[in-house]
């Protein structure tokens, strides 16, 4: 798949360029996807099944409960392990370059999250004798992963460049008409290298 091949691109970026924004956005997503369903599977001592709220279109004679994928847990964890690194750099006295690069990714981050929040599915089943499916118990339940990907993947398609202020402020850097990026939006600053031509700062061998 096309989305892959940005992967394998940009695993190496030292630049803020627009694979590098769908590499932090799905690896972000990555996270939660994986520690939502160890928490469901039980393989994490410190979650378990989801406590997420009963959905309000739920009917009033349907069970909301069953074990769902623990995307909250996932959440926080991913906020955590992924952003750590780039809040540090945010902090640091320094090139303003790098803390708008920490500023980028860590929107990245969040929107590559939001994906996996956005992609999820109440998920229900029946119970009863015979196929009467005179109860029906419903839970929160993961998208497959692939959905996100191509999720985040039209994302990168409509990604924005942008340029962030000395305050941390973030700004549209080429057209005036566009609006300005949602958390849900992928954002870069840097235009992408030709990956027919050799290059080895982005790790292209063209």
């Amino acid at each position: 798949h096309l989305y892959l091949t940005i992967l394998l691109f940009a695993c190496n970026y030292v630049s803020a360029v627009k694979e590098a924004a769908f590499v932090h956005a799905i690896s972000s997503a990555g996270v939660v996807d994986a520690v939502g369903r160890s928490c469901r599977d039980g393989q994490l001592s410190s979650c378990g099944c989801s406590q997420a709220a009963r959905p309000s279109e739920l009917k009033a004679e349907w069970r909301w409960g069953g074990c769902g994928d623990n995307l909250k847990y996932g959440y926080k964890f991913s906020q955590t392990f992924v952003d750590g690194r780039e809040r540090e750099k945010k902090s640091r006295k320094g090139a303003k370059r790098l803390k708008s690069r920490a500023l980028m990714n860590l929107h990245n981050n969040e929107a590559g999250r939001r994906s996996v929040f956005k992609n999820s599915k109440v998920k229900c089943k029946c119970h009863g004798v015979s196929g009467s499916c005179s109860l029906i118990t419903c839970w929160q339940q993961l998208a497959p992963f692939r959905e996100i990907g191509d999720y985040l993947f039209r994302k990168y398609e409509t990604a924005a460049m942008v340029k962030f202020t000395h305050r941390g402020k973030m700004l549209i850097k080429k057209s005036r008409h566009r609006a300005m990026p949602t958390p849900e939006d992928l954002v870069y600053m840097e235009n992408s290298p030709d990956y027919c031509e050799r290059n080895d700062l982005y790790g292209s061998f063209g």
